[in-house]
């Protein structure tokens, strides 16, 4: 039987440097959209986030429209920042505050060592317009779908080594916490699903059933807190407000 929970108090089991992810076992089942009002909550806490984008600015703008977020505000503000693998590969130059590409040759594994240089500086950049010489939290935040297997030759072993950065002292010891977000569609791109199981304390499986009327679940498919362990919830989107 489905059972109640807030948003908020969902997104509040994670803790200490730990990881969520959020599965997507059918596309109509809004996990992209629930993790998007994860986002909103994070911004209305003011809490810092790092988006990783993989996709075009243009999809991210219009779906943050549904949760009542506007990209070019987010912007604006000193604790949102988007790394745009995106249009590092594809050479899209963007005119806009906030956003970090990759530049010049970046085929290959290369474009690791050129996304850790860019992550190092911008959180430089970051200390230094708060005059502070470390971070409390930070939250990363990544939609994974077919975009990252278009991307890159080798997707699977640049991601990992992309995550695996996070662990780099370079970024570890400016920030005491990272906790991360993963919107994941496994039925875009499969490849990933074992890796990012592995590397997740959380993970929340989104599902649709029935035919007339629709019914959007999430099933606790990996917990570190037992009373969580296969729990079932039934979501309603309206907006971002919560889950009901």
């Amino acid at each position: 039987m489905p059972v109640k929970y807030e948003l908020k108090d969902l997104l509040d089991i994670v803790d200490w440097n730990e990881n969520l992810s959020i599965i997507e076992r059918d596309s109509r089942s809004l996990g992209y959209a629930l993790g998007l009002s994860m986002l909103k909550i994070l911004i209305e806490r003011e809490e810092f986030v790092w988006l990783v984008l993989f996709e075009p600015l243009s999809v991210l703008r219009t779906n943050l429209k549904m949760v009542g977020l506007h990209l070019e505000e987010l912007l604006q503000r000193e604790n949102f920042y988007i790394f745009d693998i995106y249009g590092s590969v594809t050479k899209i130059k963007r005119n806009l505050p906030h956003i970090y590409q990759v530049k010049g040759d970046i085929t290959g594994i290369s474009f690791v060592a050129k996304y850790m240089e860019i992550a190092s500086s911008a959180l430089s950049e970051t200390l230094r317009n708060l005059g502070v010489e470390e971070i409390e939290r930070v939250w990363t935040l990544g939609f994974l779908d077919s975009s990252v297997g278009r991307l890159f030759d080798n997707p699977v072993e640049i991601y990992k080594r992309m995550w695996l950065l996070k662990y780099s002292p370079r970024i570890r010891l400016p920030i005491k916490d990272i906790r991360s977000i993963i919107i994941y569609n496994s039925s875009e791109f499969p490849k990933l699903e074992s890796f990012i199981y592995d590397v997740s304390d959380y993970v929340l499986e989104s599902f649709v059933v029935g035919e007339n009327e629709l019914k959007h679940l999430i099933v606790v498919s990996k917990s570190k807190r037992p009373e969580l362990e296969n729990l079932v919830l039934e979501y309603l989107f309206d907006g971002g407000e919560g889950v009901d």
